[in-house]
């Protein structure tokens, strides 16, 4: 028996060791690691899976796509200050502003067990005294569970030859789920509108969205809050709520509402996604006012 523990106790100490190892590279290989694009990608979109599949730079002349799903607006501010150090021809970048985003429920995507075991851990060594801070205070015991996350995925990370692969960009999708998707939803909504943890609230998002709006403009860059398309969202979503939150916190920021753009349901992947198909659609509607608002002016 004595010999079995002390075993385990070295399977576990070792195990541990390799961990901390591991996640020690990761660290100083994504703050040491360059963000630098391509000298031609002036634009880009940030935000979270309804960019991350609804937008297709290849139909965007140098834009880049650098969104990645359950995001929330922590971690793009944090991915974003990277970004644009490292690449100063940025001249716009497009955010993600959705009625999930900053609804009611808003703080939930920092703060739920997914996105704490998912997209969080990814991000750990970019955050600061702050982050750290606000996660401590608020959650301490389920940080610790935020903090292990997935040891493997982290090792995995850690040797990763393209750090930026894992922490954004386009995503295809061929799903043609809105049928099923809206039954579900309707099931869920039963006269209400969609919804998670409300005790939640959404301070924190509008926070970290506020730093991302003052970070875009300190660097000269000019910055757009993009609504991607959305299926008959007045019935899924609080859409009084999400106006006035724009309205009181964010009134001179130029906002494009694309939640009513006209797109076969096929070209869907659900109420809340485009497909492909449906990204190039609204990929070539983008790029089309950006020329005629003169953002692609310069840009062949």
């Amino acid at each position: 028996m004595k010999k079995f523990l002390l075993k385990s106790a070295l399977f576990f100490g070792l195990s541990l060791f390799a961990f901390f190892c591991a996640f020690a590279i990761y660290f100083v290989r994504l703050n040491t690691a360059s963000f630098a694009l391509s000298p031609e990608k002036k634009i880009i979109f940030v935000g979270d899976s309804h960019v991350e599949v609804g937008v297709n730079e290849d139909f965007i002349p140098n834009a880049y796509n650098f969104a990645k799903s359950g995001d929330p607006y922590i971690n793009q501010y944090l991915r974003l200050e990277k970004l644009l150090r490292d690449n100063p021809q940025i001249s716009t970048v497009f955010i993600s502003v959705t009625p999930h985003s900053i609804a009611r429920y808003g703080d939930e995507r920092i703060f739920g067990d997914w996105t704490m075991q998912n997209v969080m851990p990814q991000h750990i060594p970019l955050y600061g005294s702050e982050e750290w801070k606000m996660y401590l205070t608020k959650e301490p015991a389920r940080a610790v569970k935020f903090i292990w996350g997935k040891p493997r995925a982290l090792a995995a990370r850690a040797v990763r030859k393209h750090l930026m692969s894992g922490l954004g960009g386009r995503v295809e999708s061929i799903g043609k789920n809105l049928k099923k998707s809206l039954e579900k939803s309707c099931q869920a909504v039963g006269g209400n509108y969609l919804h998670g943890n409300d005790s939640c609230g959404n301070a924190r998002q509008v926070e970290y969205l506020g730093k991302i709006v003052k970070l875009v403009r300190s660097r000269g860059s000019k910055i757009i809050f993009l609504n991607p398309p959305l299926y008959c969202s007045r019935d899924f979503f609080d859409i009084p709520f999400f106006e006035k939150t724009l309205h009181e916190n964010f009134p001179d920021v130029e906002f494009w509402d694309y939640a009513d753009f006209p797109v076969p349901d096929d070209f869907r992947q659900d109420i809340n996604h485009l497909n492909k198909w449906g990204a190039e659609v609204f990929s070539k509607e983008l790029a089309e006012r950006m020329k005629r608002e003169g953002i692609l002016k310069d840009e062949k």
